[in-house]
């Protein structure tokens, strides 16, 4: 856990293993990005399909990080399925919140230092409740170019030490 009177160091960031886990979850059941386009430059075959080449596809990550084939009870927040084991079962796009391949986001690492950075410094300071939620589930959300919350509001109580 970082220290509590300075900023938290790149050494303890790293080190936050939970946290990540977490945050991956949480891009599985909630991808920021719902769906990618990708143009295809060659036949690719995807039985019993085949995409030809100079089609363009749309890859919905929101159904792609819940296929029940890939994650046992897909509707489960299980941040477990990120340990190295479980992930080494997986095809490596099973899971792509930040696409994949030669374009795929170059802020991936960035990103997920800056979002650990955020929660554990929220945490550290506030307990954080939902007002009026009792799950996850009943958040709405929009689908637009990134994926937006609709009713969810949170309460923030300061952390006395």
């Amino acid at each position: 856990m970082p220290n509590m009177e300075n900023s938290p160091t790149q050494e303890e960031i790293n080190r936050l293993y939970y946290l990540e886990r977490v945050i991956k979850e949480t891009l599985r059941l909630v991808p920021t990005i719902p769906f990618i386009l990708r143009y295809v430059d060659e036949d690719i075959k995807c039985d019993p399909y085949i995409f030809p080449a100079g089609s363009n596809i749309v890859v919905p990550l929101v159904l792609l990080h819940k296929n029940p084939d890939v994650w046992p009870e897909p509707e489960k927040f299980d941040p477990d399925r990120f340990l190295s084991n479980e992930v080494a079962k997986r095809h490596r796009c099973s899971y792509i919140p930040f696409s994949f391949g030669a374009r795929n986001c170059i802020g991936l690492r960035f990103g997920m230092m800056e979002v650990k950075i955020m929660v554990a410094t929220i945490l550290r300071n506030f307990k954080v409740r939902t007002v009026g939620m009792k799950s996850w589930k009943d958040i709405q959300w929009e689908y637009m170019v990134m994926l937006k919350v609709k009713n969810s509001r949170l309460r923030f109580e300061k952390r006395k030490f």
